[in-house]
């Protein structure tokens, strides 16, 4: 009795740190946890795999005092679990690249729900989000650009928001305009936002598939995902 509670333990210290805090933060939320004085100088935003939150939120700010102009932050957990001076994402940041403390109105939940009504209007299966914030090719407007990806790690859509006004500058992959989004102004964008988000619940609740994989008919056999399936053979 005392070796299979001594093994029960063992995994429960185990798991603990795995499963006791995942990440439920958005961007803009993640922002908060640097500090401070580094807030003012976010420049970009990069995750992968969201589903819609991704487990880790990689921000990018310009420092002057690093050689390149750079340092990336990563924030998972809860907690920013990685500061450094160089990034998968940038090799190196200049002033003109700083977003702004007042500039980004829409946080990666609302660009996710707008990613997913376009999806569905198109009738695309997706598992999960890719996220990139950063000002556009002119240098002039922050914008979010989000990327459904399927269960076997292919595109099957994308779209541009612009981070200040929450419309859709462009998108590939999306041949149907969801009407529910169809040329808003930023009150009536916040106000379909939340319409999207309520029926979105109601729809969970009428179904036992999942919510977040759009399928017609749930597969035979989901794959495990998460630290219960890397445990045990699945997932990454």
């Amino acid at each position: 009795m005392r070796t299979t509670f001594s093994i029960f333990a063992a995994l429960a210290a185990l798991l603990a740190p795995a499963v006791g805090a995942p990440n439920t933060l958005t961007a803009l939320q993640a922002v908060k946890l640097l500090p401070k004085d580094a807030w003012a100088r976010l420049a970009r935003v990069e995750a992968f795999e969201g589903a819609p939150v991704p487990e880790r939120w990689h921000i990018l700010v310009h420092d002057t005092r690093e050689e390149n102009g750079l340092h990336e932050y990563v924030v998972a957990n809860g907690e920013v679990v990685a500061s450094r001076a160089v990034s998968q994402f940038a090799e190196d940041l200049k002033a003109e690249d700083i977003i702004g403390n007042d500039a980004v109105k829409v946080d990666s939940e609302h660009a996710a729900n707008l990613a997913e009504a376009y999806a569905d209007a198109n009738k695309v299966t997706f598992a999960t989000y890719n996220y990139e914030l950063k000002k556009d090719a002119d240098g002039a407007t922050p914008v979010w650009k989000v990327t459904c990806v399927d269960a076997k790690g292919d595109e099957v859509g994308r779209i541009s928001i612009s981070a200040s006004k929450g419309t859709v500058v462009k998108r590939e992959g999306f041949a149907v305009e969801p009407v529910l989004y169809s040329g808003m102004t930023k009150k009536e964008f916040a106000a379909a936002d939340a319409k999207w988000e309520h029926d979105k619940a109601l729809r969970a609740k009428k179904t036992t598939a999942q919510p977040r994989v759009m399928r017609s008919e749930p597969p035979p056999e989901q794959p495990r995902t998460g630290f219960f399936g890397r445990l045990f053979g699945g997932g990454r």
